[in-house]
């Protein structure tokens, strides 16, 4: 044995259990060969304390390296899973904002035989005297309606002389399913005011003669094979997630895809919160460890990189809490600790064998 060597031991000599392991733990992550002078100068009385040590590293980069890789791979598919609920709200968004144009700057083309014969529908439409009389009292607002009690009186007030008016058949209505209403054609007429001719999908109506029926028929067909495709999105589902307009909300008709936006929200915000759980309990559990070992890391680098992957990828999930909704992360519980450490000490029993 040369002078360095005998220097190198001596220096070894004086080792404690725990920078034993130290040591130990940053040859490993460096993937290098172990000093055998650490290991062959261990007094007797460090052994256990070395083999504690030692047997928590082991048992976190060992047995639980599967645990942590599933975890990292479930988050993965529920970062997958987020990007489909984003595709499919720009799905519904998509056909919502063309509605909004649509009902703001265009026109539906009917000729005057289809006019005449949706003129005479409109004034058969029953509206229900509550809501005319909530209509007429929102447009009186700024008429010095000095609260919303107020309010609410004026329009029950307004709601029961519309009945009186169907009762002494002044106005043609009726009663449904406990409800008064008033034909529209009746009310407008009383009012002196034509009928409101409001297309679904667009701003109002424009009226060509019959003869031009044939030229209108491409484009009424392209018009058409647009708002159907438009409505196999989820524009329903995506309006009550995002809150868009209302009337929006309440023109678009749930369809299939509305059931699959919701059904993967769903998925998301529940794998959201169970791998938030499992990997604050391994978080957790490795800080135990790393408190131990004078602040070091335990993980290895390759393990150490799974774990700040999936923070990343959850941190970037619960950032879409606009799409998702709220979430209110939990901290581990007793079970989700329990499972972290059974397996860190299962990979611990494996190494003292």
């Amino acid at each position: 044995m040369n002078g360095l060597e005998q220097r190198m031991e001596r220096l070894a000599e004086n080792l404690t259990a725990k920078e034993r392991a130290l040591l130990m733990l940053g040859r490993l992550k460096e993937d290098r060969p172990v000093d055998p002078t650490w290991l062959s100068t261990m007094p007797d009385d460090q052994v256990k304390e070395y083999g504690g040590y030692l047997g928590k590293i082991y048992g976190l980069n060992g047995k639980l390296w599967s645990h942590i890789l599933v975890l990292y791979q479930d988050v993965e598919k529920l970062f997958l899973q987020l990007e489909s609920v984003i595709v499919l709200m720009n799905w519904g968004l998509a056909g919502l904002q063309t509605r909004l144009f649509m009902m703001s700057h265009t026109k539906e083309t009917v000729t005057e035989s289809e006019y005449r014969a949706l003129q005479a529908k409109v004034r058969t439409d029953p509206i229900p005297v509550d809501e005319l009389a909530e209509v007429l009292m929102d447009e009186s607002r700024d008429r010095g309606v000095a609260s919303v009690e107020e309010l609410e009186r004026l329009t029950r007030d307004k709601a029961g002389e519309l009945a009186a008016l169907v009762e002494y058949g002044v106005l043609v209505g009726g009663e449904e399913d406990g409800r008064v209403y008033v034909q529209a054609g009746s009310y407008y007429d009383w009012i002196n005011e034509p009928v409101p001719m409001q297309p679904a999908w667009g701003i109002e109506y424009e009226v060509v003669a019959d003869d031009e029926a044939e030229q209108l028929q491409k484009f009424r067909e392209e018009r058409l094979g647009m708002l159907e495709a438009l409505e196999l999105g989820p524009m329903l589902q995506t309006a009550r997630l995002l809150g868009p307009e209302e009337r929006l909300a309440e023109l678009a008709e749930p369809t299939p895809a509305d059931d699959m936006l919701e059904g993967n929200v769903k998925i998301v915000r529940a794998a959201m919160m169970d791998c938030w759980r499992r990997l604050r309990a391994v978080e957790q559990v490795v800080e135990e460890v790393q408190c131990e070992l004078a602040g070091e890391d335990p993980l290895l680098p390759d393990l150490r990189e799974l774990v700040d992957a999936s923070r990343v990828k959850l941190n970037l999930c619960k950032k879409q809490e606009r799409i998702i909704g709220p979430l209110e992360l939990e901290e581990p519980g007793e079970e989700d600790m329990a499972l972290v450490r059974g397996q860190m000490d299962e990979g611990e029993a494996a190494c003292r064998r």
